[in-house]
């Protein structure tokens, strides 16, 4: 089992899709109106992602507007390996959200212990409920009305 030998199937794909978390975006980089080209290092590569200068702007200003590391950038598009692009580009923020932090609902050992935490059971515990009434269906029928 430890020396099998893998088996290669071969496809063909019309497009290769690619997504990718991008960090070390500078938000302060002025985009007035013109075409955005990204740079993304990827292994020693460097891919050209021309991007909507509105989307970019749309980045930038949730950037600035979370705290470090609190916004995940998100770059998605076709890579065309020809000519080292990622095209039909799109940007895009997340914010990461905090979770609340849960309240310790953890007991002690101490009051596990303690004979003074334990409550009678017949003290605390609330009459049970009545038993409900049965479902009773009827079934419609049609009473003839008296000829006479």
């Amino acid at each position: 089992m430890a020396n099998k030998k893998p088996i290669n199937v071969a496809v063909q794909a019309s497009k290769l899709k690619i997504s990718a978390t991008i960090t070390g975006l500078d938000p302060e980089i002025n985009t007035a109106g013109e075409t955005v080209n990204l740079i993304l290092a990827v292994g020693g590569q460097n891919l050209v992602v021309p991007l909507n200068p509105k989307s970019f702007r749309k980045v930038q200003v949730a950037l600035k507007a979370g705290e470090p590391g609190s916004v995940m950038v998100i770059l998605t598009g076709e890579l065309d390996l020809q000519a080292m692009r990622i095209v039909s580009a799109g940007i895009v923020a997340q914010v990461k959200i905090q979770k609340p932090d849960k309240p310790d609902d953890t007991v002690p050992v101490d009051a596990i212990a303690s004979t003074d935490a334990i409550v009678p059971v017949d003290a605390t515990m609330p009459e049970p409920a009545p038993p409900l009434p049965p479902i009773v269906t009827f079934k419609k029928q049609r009473i003839p009305e008296p000829q006479g």
